[in-house]
């Protein structure tokens, strides 16, 4: 799961869309793990949290205090959150 999450973070841009869809296949990859036994990394449970964000910074930093350890009191979430890449999110369809 560490290279699924490094490959996620590698993603530069999304739309709102393509956001969503990131969230719905990261949501199938939770489901299928767990249904194998294996419990979900935090770093992938926080990706899922920040996918389904709303992108705005109240609805990012919520998305991280709900991490374990999160709240704005524990450096163990904001950890969590450095390792991921900030995503910017683009208005509208490019195309």
């Amino acid at each position: 799961m560490a290279l699924y999450v490094e490959r996620l973070c590698g993603i530069p841009r999304l739309t709102p869309a393509g956001a969503a869809q990131l969230a719905t296949d990261v949501e199938y990859v939770l489901t299928v793990a767990a249904a194998l036994g294996v419990a979900p990394t935090p770093a992938l449970a926080l990706a899922r949290r920040l996918l389904e964000a709303e992108p705005t910074a109240d609805g990012l930093r919520a998305a991280v205090e709900g991490a374990p350890g999160g709240g704005g009191t524990s450096t163990a979430g904001e950890g969590k959150q450095s390792k991921l890449r900030p995503m910017t999110l683009a208005q509208g369809d490019p195309n």
